[in-house]
C-alpha cells in the first residue's frame, strides 16, 4: 500500500459525519483489531500506510466517522480489498477507536452476575459462590472492592488490576445477623473495570420460641350422683411456641 495522504484527505474531509452514541469497550476492542487487521500483506497500521507519521492524519480524520471509512475503503485501490471484508458494525467499531487511540476502556464483568443463597439458620454460614471476573477489554483495568463483612464474607483472586482478556475470582457467602431476616446486597467493584455482582440475596427463618401449653375446655362437671358419671368434656391442649414440648404429663389436683 503506497502513501497516499493528499488523496485520502480528499476522499474523508467531504465525507465526514458526526459518530454519535460512543459503542462498549468491546466494540472498541474489535475496532483496535481491525485497525492491525492484515489483508494481502498490508495492514492499517503498515509502516508504508497509516502506521507512518506522514500518513497518520488521513486516518484521523475518520475518527468517529464510519461512513468516511467505508468510502475510503471502497474508492482507493489499496483498500478495496479491506472494505469487501468488513461489516457496518466494523466500521463503526473502527471509527470507535480511532477516537479512543490509543486503547479501549477495560470491561470487566461478573459470571454468574446475580446469586440466591437461600434460607440459612442464624448463626449458620452459607456455602461459598465462586464468581468469575473477566476484562473483556483491550487494556488493564483498575479494580476497588469492598470489605468483607460478617453478613457478606467474601475472598478473592484478583487484584488491584486486571489485565486486559484475564480473569479472576471472588468468592462469596451468606450469614444472615438476625432470625427472619430477608437480605439483599450489592457487591460493587469501582475503578475503570468497575462492574457489580448482585442482587446477592438470602434469608433466615424466624426464630424459635420456647414451647407454651395452653387448654381450653369446659371444666365443670356439675352435680353427679355417687355411682354416676359426669358426661365427658373434651380439653384441648395447644402448643404456642415454635420449638416442641416434651415430657408432658396431665395430674389431678
Amino acid at each position: 500500500m503506497k502513501r497516499t495522504p493528499t488523496l485520502l484527505l480528499a476522499l474523508l474531509t467531504p465525507l465526514l459525519m458526526i459518530f454519535s452514541g460512543m459503542a462498549d469497550a468491546a466494540s472498541c476492542t474489535n475496532g483496535q483489531a481491525l485497525s492491525k487487521k492484515v489483508i494481502n500483506g498490508l495492514s492499517c497500521n503498515n509502516s508504508s500506510c497509516h502506521g507512518s507519521a506522514l500518513n497518520a492524519n488521513g486516518i484521523g480524520v475518520a475518527a468517529g466517522n464510519p461512513g468516511a471509512i467505508e468510502n475510503a475503503m471502497g474508492s482507493v485501490n489499496e483498500m478495496i480489498a479491506w472494505g469487501a471484508s468488513f461489516s457496518q458494525s466494523d466500521y463503526e467499531d473502527l471509527a470507535e477507536w480511532l477516537i479512543l487511540k490509543p486503547t479501549c476502556p477495560s470491561a470487566a464483568s461478573a459470571a454468574p452476575s446475580t446469586w440466591d443463597f437461600g434460607s440459612i439458620t442464624l448463626g449458620n454460614t452459607s456455602g461459598t459462590k465462586v464468581f468469575t471476573i473477566t476484562n473483556t477489554g483491550a487494556v488493564t483495568g483498575t479494580l476497588t472492592y469492598p470489605a468483607s463483612t460478617t453478613m457478606w464474607p467474601s475472598s478473592k483472586t484478583c487484584g488491584a488490576t486486571i489485565s486486559a482478556g484475564a480473569s479472576c475470582t471472588v468468592t462469596i457467602a451468606y450469614k444472615p445477623a438476625a432470625a427472619g431476616a430477608n437480605d439483599s446486597f450489592t457487591y460493587t467493584v469501582s475503578g475503570t473495570g468497575g462492574f457489580s455482582i448482585g442482587p446477592l440475596t438470602g434469608s433466615s427463618p424466624a426464630a424459635a420460641t420456647p414451647a407454651n401449653l395452653t387448654y381450653s375446655g369446659n371444666a365443670t362437671f356439675g352435680s353427679v350422683q355417687v355411682g354416676n358419671s359426669s358426661v365427658t368434656n373434651v380439653f384441648t391442649v395447644t402448643n404456642t411456641g415454635t420449638t416442641g414440648a416434651t415430657g408432658v404429663a396431665f395430674t389431678n389436683t
